[in-house]
C-alpha cells in the first residue's frame, strides 16, 4: 500500500471510529437489499453493517491492500463476498446483475463521474437502488468556500480531488430518481473537511 493509500485508509477508520461516519454507512447501508456491488468499500469496513438479508456482494477494489481488506473483514458473514479488480468506467460484471449498488466516496474520488454512473445504469436492475456516501461541497456558502480554500488537505486525506459538487443534480442529471439525500457533518473534524452527502436513488424502471 503506497503511503498515500495509507494514510487515506487510517483516516478514514478515525472518521468511523471517533466522528460518527459508521452511523452514516449504517443509515445508508440498512436499505440494501438482494445482490450488492460494492464501489470505493476497499477498507471493508461496510461489510459487516449490512443487512443479513442480503443475498451476495460483489466489491470492486482497485489494490492488493484492498483486497486483503476485503478479505478479512469478510470472515464469517452469512453471505457470500466476490473480490474482483475493474474499473469505474468499465466494471467487468455484466449488464442488470444487481439489485443494489453502494459506493461510499467512489464518486467523489474519480473524475470519470458521468462514465462511473453510466456504468451503474448498466449494471442495475430496472428499479434497483444506488445508495451513496460521498465528500460533497456543502450548501452552505461558509464552508464551501472553506472546502475550495483546503481542497489540497481534503485531498491528502480524504483522496478527494475536490468535494464533489452537486451530488444530488449529478445522479439525477444521469437518469436516477433521488429519493433521499441529504447534507450531514462529521463531529470532531473542521466542517470543511467532514462534509459529506447521503442518498439513495433509483435506476429507471425500464432500461
Amino acid at each position: 500500500m503506497s503511503p498515500g493509500n495509507r494514510l487515506r485508509t487510517r483516516f478514514e477508520d478515525f472518521l468511523d471510529k471517533s466522528c460518527g461516519l459508521c452511523l452514516a454507512r449504517e443509515r445508508i447501508l440498512e436499505a440494501a437489499t438482494g445482490h450488492v456491488l460494492e464501489l470505493g468499500g476497499e477498507t471493508g469496513a461496510n461489510l459487516a453493517l449490512y443487512p443479513r438479508t442480503i443475498t451476495s456482494i460483489t466489491s470492486l477494489v482497485g489494490s492488493r491492500a484492498g483486497q486483503a481488506a476485503i478479505r478479512r473483514a469478510a470472515r464469517h458473514l452469512p453471505f457470500s463476498v466476490d473480490r474482483r479488480e475493474g474499473r469505474l468506467d468499465a466494471m467487468p460484471v455484466k449488464d442488470e446483475a444487481y439489485d443494489t449498488v453502494v459506493s461510499t466516496f467512489a464518486l467523489s474520488r474519480t473524475a470519470l463521474r458521468d462514465e462511473m454512473l453510466r456504468e451503474i445504469r448498466r449494471v442495475l436492475r430496472p428499479g434497483g437502488r444506488l445508495l451513496f456516501i460521498e465528500h460533497g461541497l456543502s450548501a452552505d456558502p461558509a464552508i464551501a468556500r472553506q472546502q475550495l480554500r483546503w481542497s489540497w488537505l481534503n485531498r491528502l486525506l480524504n483522496g478527494t480531488p475536490q468535494p464533489l459538487p452537486g451530488t444530488d443534480e449529478l445522479i439525477t442529471t444521469a437518469g436516477f430518481e433521488l429519493r433521499h439525500f441529504e447534507e450531514n457533518l462529521l463531529e470532531r473534524v473542521p466542517r470543511w473537511l467532514g462534509c459529506v452527502h447521503e442518498g439513495i436513488a433509483l435506476a429507471p424502471a425500464v432500461s
